[in-house]
């Protein structure tokens, strides 16, 4: 479940890193627009939260398929 939770916020700030930018300078920027390398730093961490969740996922398949499997 938890992992899931990562992709997502992963997707929505690699998918949106305008809307991220804003919510994290709304209050110091008035009228601003981020730079293309605050995108790309916004960006990467979002590319790092959905591999790090797909890695998750795939550890948590592997458990559930080994218990499976020693089991049988």
């Amino acid at each position: 479940m938890a992992s899931l939770i990562i992709i997502y916020l992963g997707w929505f700030i690699f998918s949106k890193p305008e809307k991220m930018w804003e919510m994290r300078y709304q209050f110091f920027v008035k009228g601003g627009e981020p730079t293309r390398y605050a995108i790309f730093c916004i960006r990467l961490p979002g590319i790092i939260l959905l591999l790090a969740g797909a890695m998750l996922t795939a550890l948590y398949i592997l458990e559930i398929i080994s218990n499976v499997s020693s089991k049988g």
